[in-house]
C-alpha cells in the first residue's frame, strides 16, 4: 500500500544507551528507480554519469537542484550539498552561521596559505569549533555517499583543504556573529 516498513538500526551518539536498536522508517524511492551499482560503478558514457551524480544528490535530498549545483565548481557544489543539508537536519544552524560557512567556501580560494596561516584570533568561539567539526565530519559521509555512487567527483574536489580552513572559518563565524556586513564578510567577493 505505499508504506515503507521500519527497520531496525543501531545509532551511536551522545545519550544512547544502546540497549536496543532504534526503528527507522525508510526514505521514499529515488526518482527513476534504484540505481544499478554495476551500472553506476563499472558503465562509462555520459548518461551514466548524469546518473552518478543524480543519485549522489539524491542522498542529500538534492536531486531537483542538480541544475544548478552542476554549475558550480566541483568542490563548491559538493559543499553546498553538505551545507544544504547539514541545514535541513540541524535546526540549530542559525543565519549567522550559514553566512559564517558560505563566506568561508568563497574567501577560501582567494588565500594564499602563507595569508591562511598568518590568520590572528583573539579568541575562539567553543559553537564554532563545534560547528567546524560537525562540517568536517559531513565531509566523510560526502566521500562515503561519492563512492557508493561511482565518483562524480573527484575524490581531491572533497577534501578539506578544498573547501575548509579552521582559523578562517573561526574569523568567518565571529564577524557573522557580530553583526558584520555581507560584503564585508564576503570580502568583496
Amino acid at each position: 500500500g505505499g508504506a515503507y516498513p521500519f527497520v531496525k538500526e543501531w545509532f551511536v551518539y551522545f545519550g544512547n544507551p544502546l540497549q536496543q536498536p532504534e526503528l527507522i522508517q525508510p526514505v521514499q524511492p529515488i526518482p527513476g528507480g534504484t540505481p544499478n551499482l554495476k551500472t553506476l560503478w563499472f558503465a562509462k558514457g555520459p548518461d551514466v554519469e548524469k546518473q552518478r551524480y543524480s543519485t549522489f544528490l539524491a542522498c542529500f535530498h538534492l536531486q531537483d537542484e542538480m541544475e544548478e549545483l552542476q554549475a558550480l565548481e566541483a568542490p563548491v557544489a559538493a559543499f553546498c550539498c553538505l551545507l544544504a543539508y547539514l541545514m535541513m537536519q540541524v535546526s540549530s544552524l542559525s543565519l549567522e552561521d550559514l553566512n559564517a560557512f558560505v563566506a568561508l567556501v568563497l574567501c577560501l580560494k582567494a588565500k594564499s596559505a602563507a595569508e591562511l596561516a598568518s590568520l590572528q584570533l583573539a579568541q575562539v568561539d567553543s559553537r564554532g569549533v563545534h560547528l567546524a567539526a560537525v562540517f568536517v565530519r559531513g565531509l566523510t559521509t560526502l566521500l562515503m555517499a561519492n563512492s557508493a555512487c561511482g565518483f562524480p567527483f573527484r575524490m581531491d574536489d572533497l577534501m578539506p583543504w578544498q573547501v575548509f580552513d579552521g582559523k578562517l572559518f573561526q574569523e568567518k563565524y565571529q564577524q557573522s556573529h557580530r553583526g558584520c556586513s555581507l560584503e564585508e564578510l564576503l570580502e568583496g567577493n
